[in-house]
């Protein structure tokens, strides 16, 4: 019976991790970024209308997290954003641009909807975006 429960738990513990499972995760700590190649992915995903998942989380200076998940549906991108758990806002975008500037990439979120109109997702400066 024991084996039973421990079964259960551990099972309970893997799929509550697996929400996000073959999402793209990005993480930016103050300007350190984990991963951020995965903005391009999510970026040529969208641009050849392939389904894909980001999940792109902020540390602020404070310690504060703030979770962004973007999901494309091959259509339009569906935003999600929390901060430290906390629902902030839902809303739908149209596109994703890749701007490229002197020294840094900005990627925005285009033609949103609920009068929010184009939103900067993250500017990443060109050296973090190398392998």
């Amino acid at each position: 019976m024991k084996l039973f429960g421990f079964v259960l738990l551990a099972g309970a513990i893997f799929f509550s991790g697996c929400e996000n499972l073959g999402a793209i995760r990005v993480e930016d700590k103050n300007g350190e970024f984990k991963n951020p190649m995965g903005f391009n992915s999510f970026f040529k995903d969208v641009q050849d209308q392939t389904e894909s998942k980001l999940t792109f989380i902020k540390y602020g200076i404070e310690g504060q997290r703030s979770v962004e998940k973007i999901t494309y549906d091959g259509d339009s991108l569906k935003v999600h954003q929390t901060v430290d758990k906390k629902f902030v806002e839902e809303y739908k975008c149209n596109g994703i641009e890749k701007q490229n500037k002197q020294d840094e990439f900005i990627f925005v979120l285009t033609d949103c909807k609920d009068s929010l109109k184009n939103i900067e997702l993250v500017t990443v400066p060109i050296e973090k975006m190398k392998y």
